[in-house]
């Protein structure tokens, strides 16, 4: 989220803050990968609607196309069958540090942050 804020000159204290849930698959509970989801709300952030009764499908298109290609690229969207651990532990902390998987990570970040850039300049 933050890259894409600042690639169009958004500035908030509350963007960290925003997504700090995500990280470790929605907060170690085996759930979506954050870069896929910090992606979805980077989009939403800067083409969402502004007031309840504005189109949501164009958003739902394009996170459907996130999705997609986040899928197609790395077979899966949760955090436990993309990295092959749990993380919440102790041990898999260990785990995730010793198998360098923050590498990993920064990847699906990489993609993530780009194709939302790239989505958004499509309007």
């Amino acid at each position: 989220m933050s890259a894409v804020a600042d690639t169009h000159g958004i500035q908030s204290d509350l963007i960290p803050g925003i997504a700090t849930s995500l990280c470790s698959g929605f907060s170690e509970t085996g759930g979506t990968c954050g870069a896929l989801t910090g992606a979805a709300l980077a989009v939403s952030m800067v083409e969402g609607r502004r007031m309840d009764k504005q189109a949501r499908k164009p958003i739902y298109a394009k996170t459907k196309i996130l999705v997609h290609r986040f899928r197609d690229e790395f077979q899966h969207t949760n955090c436990p069958e993309l990295l092959q651990i749990q993380l919440g532990t102790p041990e898999a902390s260990a785990e995730y540090q010793s198998r360098g998987l923050s590498q990993q990570c920064h990847r699906y970040i990489w993609e993530m942050t780009r194709l939302a850039i790239e989505l958004i300049q499509e309007s």
